[in-house]
């Protein structure tokens, strides 16, 4: 029998909010399922008013879930049909207030805040219920922090859909040595009502976990990206019920390839044309005029590496695009480069595996975004403070500082960007991160994820 009829009734959604990370973890494997199963019905749902709050100003992400036949559903799509006329002015008041300033700003969270209300009050319930009652839900990581997601949750609960949580950004840590025994130091902040969890083993490896609940949810020594949760009796919660290890699918070889495969012809317009030598790939941090802060860009570091990277436009036949923090309040960031008079600098919202393959170097600003660039095998300059890891698992700072051109004094990074761009320019081997990466992000997450999912949708 014709195997994508046997399973044309079969259905997967997945609920993602708040951050654009998990985007790029679920759609390798909605690709995959698209491809085993042709007929399966693929949803995702931003448990946000506007999709703009999630994707932002990208092409790249709605153009893909049209290729790959994905629904991408808003609150704002679940309103009734004669409500459907003030969708634009709803659209509009769900522009994210982070990007504003002064009293615009308030202003605009004020009238967000009662059009959210408003939204919530008249959604069609039946129809995001049906959403809920997939064989198969995939879930944020982060998704119990959404109380109304957990309250839709409960109230739509079926005992034949299967529900897991997926990590919403890329995983840094597998212990090398599974069997290796593990203890754990927990720490408890009141004032901030979480719970931080650090596993380490005798060889002083580990990595920490935050989590608002009282049980520690983890019985293994390596990260995961695959959380099961089974479905009790009726009136009862969702409990955890095992922890996974299955990688991070969108550091895949074969998702590499196809979204090389896009971008050579139908998804190409989405990116400004190239028109210099080399392109440099700036993927940024949030950046702020806070004085300090580990994981943000103050203004006057941005500026200093905005002066360098100026002047080596003037040296070079060199374009910068430069991808902001989805959080990046873009009032600041226009602001710091009119300063700069950075003409040879465009602003690209779209994603950054979408930009890779045009990218012949990327500079990066202390950010998990630079895995990509890394395990793609772009020749990466990391751009990180020391300071930043004093909390952080010694396995995740050796990971980090062990690439090939790591920058933690400012003052060195117009030399090194130099001296790469020299050995590009006159076909000199470069070498790149990949090796050093696939240590802790093993190829082929998307097939063990697989092996998990298919149960539910082959009985």
């Amino acid at each position: 029998m014709n195997k994508s009829n046997i399973h044309s009734s079969k259905s997967v959604t997945y609920l993602i909010w708040y951050k654009i990370g998990g985007l790029d973890g679920v759609l390798p494997i909605f690709r995959k399922l698209r491809e085993d199963y042709p007929n399966i019905r693929l949803t995702i749902l931003i448990c946000e008013l506007s999709k703009s709050q999630i994707i932002r100003n990208s092409h790249f992400y709605i153009k893909l879930c049209k290729e790959l036949n994905i629904d991408l559903v808003d609150l704002i799509d679940l309103l009734p049909h004669h409500l459907k006329i003030f969708s634009s002015l709803f659209r509009w008041a769900a522009r994210n207030p982070v990007m504003d300033t002064g009293r615009k700003k308030y202003w605009n969270e004020f009238i967000l805040y009662h059009v959210n209300k408003f939204v919530l009050l008249h959604l069609q319930i039946k129809k995001l219920f049906s959403m809920l009652r997939s064989d198969i839900v995939l879930l944020n990581e982060i998704w119990f922090e959404k109380l109304r997601i957990l309250d839709w949750l409960m109230k739509s609960k079926s005992e034949t859909t299967k529900y897991f949580i997926v990590t919403h950004g890329p995983v840094f840590l597998k212990h090398p040595n599974p069997a290796a025994a593990s203890t754990v130091e927990i720490e408890e902040d009141l004032f901030q009502s979480y719970t931080r969890y650090v596993f380490t083993t005798s060889n002083g490896l580990g990595l920490q976990y935050w989590n608002t609940r009282d049980s520690i949810p983890y019985t293994g020594s390596h990260e995961v990206s695959l959380q099961s949760l089974c479905v009790p009796r009726k009136n009862e919660a969702l409990l955890l019920e095992r922890w996974i290890y299955l990688g991070y699918p969108a550091f895949d070889e074969s998702w590499f390839a196809y979204i090389d495969s896009l971008m050579i012809e139908g998804f190409k317009n989405i990116l400004p044309s190239k028109f210099k030598t080399l392109r440099c790939l700036f993927l940024i941090r949030v950046v702020s005029f806070e004085k300090d802060h580990p994981w943000r860009t103050t203004a006057d570091e941005f500026r200093k590496i905005l002066k360098a990277l100026s002047s080596l436009t003037i040296s070079f036949d060199l374009e910068i695009i430069i991808k902001p923090h989805p959080n990046q309040n873009l009032e600041i960031l226009k602001q710091l480069l009119l300063e700069n008079n950075c003409s040879h600098f465009k602003v690209v919202h779209e994603s950054i595996v979408s930009i890779l393959p045009s990218a012949d170097f990327a500079i990066t600003v202390h950010s998990s975004g630079s895995y990509f660039a890394m395990i793609k095998g772009i020749p990466t300059i990391h751009i990180v403070k020391p300071e930043s890891y004093k909390d952080f698992p010694k396995l995740f700072y050796e990971m980090e500082t062990g690439v090939n051109r790591t920058v933690t004094d400012l003052n060195q990074l117009y030399a090194i960007c130099r001296a790469l761009m020299d050995d590009l320019i006159n076909g000199r081997p470069v070498p790149n991160d990949t090796e050093h990466m696939r240590k802790y992000y093993p190829d082929g997450a998307t097939e063990l994820i697989m092996e998990q999912l298919r149960p539910y949708l082959e009985d």
